[in-house]
């Protein structure tokens, strides 16, 4: 946990998308990434290390996960930002995602996702809306936790 400092509004562009960003595959209880493990009965499950149980094939659950670099006139930061809130600025869930790049049938779908979404999100603008917290994170004792991200005109940089 972390001490809010301040919830803040600002206007930002994106200077670059990270090659973490993409979408995976996430437990239906906690939302936090699975390890695929393969089974007995040679169906492959996933395992959450949080909730120590193993998540069948049926039951899995896509998140989308976008890791930026956010500058503003003061500075630049990184930013990650996951599930939901990234929904509405693809105009698709992570689920949808998964099944395109399942039916392109593409060799690399996470290096052709990591493009796509530099293409989508590199150098416009954005509304950030995040809490500023203030805890040790990394090399840094303040951090950002985004509660949404708008686009906010189409101009690029």
């Amino acid at each position: 946990g972390g001490h809010v400092v301040k919830k803040m509004e600002e206007l930002g562009h994106v200077l670059d998308v990270k090659p973490f960003s993409g979408y995976y595959v996430s437990c239906p209880n906690c939302k936090r990434k699975l390890r695929e493990k393969a089974t007995r009965d040679s169906s492959n499950s996933y395992w959450c290390l949080k909730c120590s149980q193993l998540v069948p094939k049926v039951s899995l659950t896509y998140l989308l996960a976008l890791s930026i670099v956010k500058c503003d006139s003061d500075e630049c930061i990184d930013v990650i930002s996951f599930g939901g809130r990234l929904d509405h600025l693809l105009g698709a869930t992570a689920y949808h995602v998964h099944q395109f790049l399942i039916e392109i049938g593409s060799q690399s779908p996470s290096s052709l996702l990591h493009k796509a979404l530099s293409v989508i999100f590199s150098g416009r603008h954005f509304l950030f809306k995040s809490l500023r917290l203030n805890r040790k994170f990394k090399d840094s004792t303040t951090s950002f936790l985004p509660v949404s991200i708008r686009q906010f005109n189409e101009m690029r940089c």
